[in-house]
């Protein structure tokens, strides 16, 4: 908390906001931990990492495809680590394709 704390916030409450939601994502249903918040580097998630720049629908999209690599493409599994339903992690896959212009994700 400290560390928010004093950080200057040039982008206001949003910035913030973006900030805690990525830390959320890259914890997963670990603890949130100053790790997580921390922008300079690389983050590991899941032992992959993760490159801090992109919007969180990227890193998201990201997260899902390598969860799901790692898992030899077995959504059940995938969910599972993700902390997700079987049914969430169908629906962002359909989002992924819809949005690729129906190019081949390997998924």
């Amino acid at each position: 908390m400290s560390n928010l704390k004093a950080r200057p916030w040039r982008g206001n409450v949003r910035e913030l906001e973006n900030v805690i939601e990525r830390g959320v994502l890259l914890a997963g249903n670990g603890p949130l931990t100053a790790e997580y918040f921390q922008c300079e580097e690389p983050v590991l998630v899941a032992n992959h990492p993760i490159a801090p720049s992109g919007t969180i629908w990227e890193m998201e999209r990201e997260l899902i495809l390598k969860t799901l690599e790692r898992h030899d493409g077995n959504r059940t599994h995938a969910a599972r680590t993700l902390g997700i339903s079987i049914r969430t992690l169908r629906n962002k896959l359909r989002e992924y394709r819809q949005l690729s212009g129906g190019l081949s994700l390997g998924i």
